[in-house]
């Protein structure tokens, strides 16, 4: 008995060693490891940075990115991503579009699966912001993550997914290796002069860099990417050129109505007499304001008026039209809808869909693809050798014009006498179906089925009834009879 206690006491003791050791190596897994807070004002490059870029300033931005430090290359367009409601706008278009679509977790490991949900479920609302910030990498060409970690039940379960600006990324192509740039350890003036030392290559080295467990840090990659460098394998730097483009063209274009837009006036005034020409440029002020003008008796003022004025506003007009369609292009594959106006046919209507439907899926592609290798990170932290690992991946029906055409397709098969199964109809459509049952019939016409109903059975069985009532008399007689014996 004795040995049978120490056994015991020594695999308890055993197994304690073994959680503080694992609590030990991963005591980081909780708290933030990554600092993103500006310390030392290294973002106030926003108001003076960025304000007049010019095409040099630009350029420099993209070449510090190819050399792997792309803390400016990220910040501008962070910056016009801000700006330009038209960028802003297409960019929230294709984060929301993949919220419309149904996930299924599949695979043979029943425990797994279940993990995974519970993962899911734990996540809550912040698995949306996980999934939606992941279509970045298509854009940016990477998106970093940092994964805090609960223990709940005995197990590492993800309670914060906390996507990482892309201005503290940092490449080293020496090694082919990724890191943060510590903002704590450097300024605005010490970074700059370390990119601008080096006009070939960066040491990168030379920046300081945060360190955290590698566990906690997932990387999600765009999707068709083709170089070594992630920071040139998103659509930024093309960008960049067709924002630079619309900018300048804004800016003309204010000038030109600042300048044009009320017409010129032109003004004489008595020479003689010094008060007058003060008089008149109140007067002239007054009327960019008011619309009327009162002016002194013996001057002149005539309204100059420019018939080409029109057409030459327009022109910068086309010239914004015309980069606000690259922008919905590069970003979405087609023009919106809304421009294609009264000339547009519906045969191009759909094509345009169609387009639009394939960079919706080569994201919802890059949003399956990170919620794998996060389910593969969660699943080698918390089981050894697991048999395999559930699989996380969207349902086959994309939009509701697909869903609208399978329907049609079930309807007609239902029509030749063939159904698909509840399972089929559950995968194809992402939701829960239960067996349709019927309208609760009308209370008065229930009464009166009942009613029916039991004088249907009177009718049926009247030998029954007059057989009880035969044998109820002879049992009273009978008692009767012994009563007056």
């Amino acid at each position: 008995m004795t040995n049978n206690g120490n056994l015991i006491k020594n695999i308890f003791s055993y197994a304690g060693q073994e959680i503080r050791k694992r609590m030990n190596t991963r005591k980081d897994f909780t708290s933030t490891g990554i600092t993103s807070h500006d310390l030392n004002y290294m973002y106030d490059i926003y108001t003076r940075e960025f304000s007049g870029v010019t095409s040099d300033n630009m350029l420099q931005y993209i070449d510090f990115a190819r050399r792997g430090a792309p803390f400016y290359f990220y910040k501008f367009a962070e910056s016009i991503i801000k700006r330009d409601t038209r960028i802003r706008t297409m960019v929230r278009k294709l984060k929301a579009a993949i919220l419309q679509e149904q996930y299924i977790i599949t695979g043979d490991w029943k425990e797994g699966n279940k993990f995974v949900e519970d993962v899911i479920k734990n996540l809550g609302s912040g698995l949306y912001k996980f999934l939606t910030s992941s279509t970045d990498a298509n854009i940016f060409g990477l998106k970093r993550f940092e994964i805090n970690y609960d223990i709940v039940k005995g197990n590492w379960i993800p309670s914060r997914i906390r996507p990482i600006p892309n201005a503290l990324y940092m490449y080293d192509e020496m090694t082919d290796e990724y890191s943060f740039l510590d903002v704590t350890k450097t300024d605005n003036i010490r970074l700059r002069t370390i990119l601008t030392a080096h006009p070939d290559k960066i040491d990168i080295s030379l920046i300081p860099k945060q360190e955290t467990n590698p566990l906690k840090i997932l990387d999600v990659f765009a999707i068709d990417g083709d170089s070594e460098n992630a920071f040139m394998d998103g659509v930024l730097i093309a960008l960049f050129f067709a924002y630079y483009c619309k900018s300048y063209n804004v800016k003309d274009m204010n000038i030109f109505l600042e300048r044009y837009a009320s017409p010129t006036m032109k003004m004489k005034y008595d020479s003689l007499n010094s008060g007058t020409k003060e008089e008149l440029q109140k007067a002239s002020k007054e009327m960019k304001v008011h619309g009327t003008i009162i002016y002194p008796d013996g001057t002149e003022v005539d309204l100059m008026n420019d018939s080409q004025k029109g057409a030459a506003g327009n022109l910068y007009l086309n010239a914004i039209n015309y980069w606000n369609s690259e922008v919905t292009i590069l970003l979405a594959g087609e023009e919106e809808t809304t421009q294609m106006g009264s000339k547009g046919s519906l045969a191009a209507l759909k094509v345009k869909e169609r387009i639009s439907d394939l960079i919706i899926q080569m994201n919802l592609m890059t949003c399956a693809n990170a919620m794998n290798d996060l389910i593969k990170r969660i699943i080698d932290v918390n089981f050894e050798n697991p048999p395999e690992y559930p699989k996380f991946s969207y349902i086959k029906i994309s939009t509701l014009q697909d869903k609208l055409t399978q329907s049609t397709i079930n309807m007609n098969l239902k029509a030749i006498g063939y159904l698909p199964t509840q399972d089929v109809l559950e995968e194809q459509f992402g939701v829960e179906l239960e067996p349709a049952t019927d309208p609760a019939a009308d209370p008065a016409e229930a009464n009166d089925d009942n009613e029916n109903k039991a004088g249907d059975e009177e009718t049926e069985n009247p030998d029954d009834s007059e057989f009880e009532i035969n044998f109820l008399e002879d049992l009273y007689k009978q008692a009767e009879r012994e009563a007056t014996v």
